[in-house]
């Protein structure tokens, strides 16, 4: 995850206690090809928001 909410993160919080994830400083769009998958994923999860269905990367923690 490179943005969180609140930022930056309690100590406490869960995502922190996942093992399966990892939070960046605002990094993560550094590598060259992510901002035309940046747009992709964007408009596809637009898309999927406004018919209720399941975005890409969706995270749940509760």
């Amino acid at each position: 995850l490179d943005v969180t909410l609140p930022e930056p993160l309690p100590l406490d919080h869960k995502l922190l206690k996942l093992k399966n994830c990892v939070i960046l400083p605002h990094i993560g769009s550094a590598e060259t090809n992510c901002g035309k998958k940046m747009v992709e994923i964007s408009i596809h999860n637009l898309i999927e928001y406004f018919d209720n269905k399941s975005m890409i990367n969706q995270i749940n923690v509760n």
